[in-house]
């Protein structure tokens, strides 16, 4: 459940999910392998996101959501810079 004063103003809600995956058994996986990881990955993750974007919209929370590639700890304070509350 998301709960939220009023009185605080206007609330925009980030839904983050960053992803990085290392090569570090490089030359053991084939390439072909590594795509169909990282896809299942990406796609695991933009599932976690619709699914915690649909859950503030319909409480009434002013939601949007994001998949990103990268290290969490700069992508998260990227996207703290235009929000209220960042969710990871």
């Amino acid at each position: 459940m998301i709960v939220f004063d009023k009185q605080c103003g206007p609330i925009l809600l980030k839904v983050l999910a960053t992803w990085s995956m290392r090569r570090m058994l490089a030359g053991e996986i084939p390439a072909d392998v590594w795509t169909q990881i990282e896809d299942t990955e990406r796609e695991h993750a933009q599932n976690v996101v619709e699914e915690a974007v649909s859950a503030a919209r319909a409480q009434g929370v002013d939601a949007e959501g994001s998949v990103v590639r990268g290290e969490a700890a700069q992508e998260i304070c990227e996207a703290a810079r235009s929000a209220t509350l960042v969710v990871v």
